[in-house]
């Protein structure tokens, strides 16, 4: 039996590492300039509430685009605390064509634009803020950040300055990004945690979901492979910590439109670990213990302002035994729910404060 099953598992490999290897290189190279915004659903509804909504209201929101969870929940968390009707506009590269069409529009009417959340101040979305720019669209960032990585360069300092200056209003998700934005301007900056954390405990009424057995691993494979981290050893890692303590390994990349399915993952995992930092933000929001995997700076800054949890460098997670102990170690010492919770609803507060803010001085 094993010498029959031998073949076909090395097929099964191979053709994991085949998938992995070609979804990650569409996600980076091919769907910024190709993008069907997820699924052909996503790209027909989207077209259509651009003919019914996005002039029809005082506001629009401006977010990348619906095919990743973490940008798509994030403009959710948005919408939740602003309570304010309005379109949408996506400001990925696949997006600008529409977007140009709408904004010039959006000023002669008056719309303001909502712009967030997301790590929007890097160099794939300049075409966007340029436009923006020129547009002359009175406009407020909402739950933003600025991402450092290996090998990607941040936004120019004085187009983000010039961002910075023209903005209404500004509420960032974490302190560095509150601290680099003030190098630059002497705008006022106000922090807030991920707008998603509203959209996602509101959803939820604050409850943890019926954990399950299992181990979910949020994967990130081309900033991992950025970083220097080989993806098929931290799953084989994982994996075998699964093997010897009797979890039901899963994996997610946070890549599609269903956010439902994906919180629903989230909360009823036993623990969650997560090079993504949107499967940080959504464990956070909903009390399911989980260690953050660092591959580049977004998610190091959003654990240090609003937890205090201990991350690790995810190169690490290619050893075994380094693996192992954290991992015993983290579902030996997880937090009780009362005083998360506690810490969550303020930051939660601090939220709807802000968009009761925007709402008395735009609407």
């Amino acid at each position: 039996m094993l010498v029959r099953d031998f073949p076909n598992k090395r097929i099964k490999g191979l053709l994991e590492r085949i998938k992995n290897g070609l979804g990650w290189r569409y996600q980076q190279f091919v769907e910024p300039t190709i993008d069907l915004y997820g699924d052909i659903p996503s790209f027909v509804k989207y077209q259509y509430q651009l003919k019914t909504k996005v002039l029809k209201h005082k506001a629009v929101y401006i977010y990348a685009n619906r095919r990743n969870i973490g940008d798509y929940i994030s403009h959710l968390g948005v919408r939740e605390i602003t309570g304010i009707q309005g379109g949408e506009l996506y400001c990925s590269k696949g997006g600008h064509k529409d977007l140009l069409a709408y904004l010039e529009r959006c000023r002669e009417k008056g719309v303001v634009a909502l712009i967030g959340g997301g790590g929007l101040f890097q160099p794939a979305f300049e075409l966007f803020w340029n436009s923006l720019l020129a547009s002359k669209v009175e406009f407020a960032l909402i739950g933003v950040g600025v991402n450092q990585m290996a090998g990607r360069p941040l936004l120019p300092r004085e187009l983000l300055s010039k961002v910075v200056q023209r903005a209404e209003s500004i509420h960032v998700r974490d302190n560095f990004t509150l601290e680099y934005l003030q190098t630059l301007n002497e705008a006022e900056i106000t922090l807030g945690v991920c707008p998603s954390v509203n959209f996602i405990n509101r959803s939820t009424h604050g409850q943890k979901g019926d954990s399950t057995n299992t181990l979910l691993h949020v994967v990130h494979p081309s900033d991992l492979r950025m970083s220097g981290v080989s993806v098929e050893r931290l799953r084989e890692n994982l994996r075998q910590f699964c093997k010897e303590e009797g979890f039901c390994y899963r994996e997610s990349d946070n890549m599609g439109t269903n956010v439902t399915k994906a919180i629903k993952d989230i909360r009823s995992a036993a623990l969650v670990v997560s090079s993504r930092l949107h499967g940080c933000i959504m464990s956070y929001a909903s009390n399911t213990p989980f260690v953050p995997l660092y591959c580049d700076k977004k998610t190091e800054y959003f654990v240090d302002s609003h937890t205090d949890k201990k991350g690790y460098e995810a190169v690490q997670f290619q050893d075994m035994k380094f693996t192992r102990g954290v991992l015993k170690k983290e579902l030996t010492e997880i937090s009780s729910y009362s005083n998360v919770q506690g810490v969550l609803q303020r930051k939660i507060k601090e939220n709807y404060d802000f968009g009761e803010s925007l709402r008395a001085k735009f609407f």
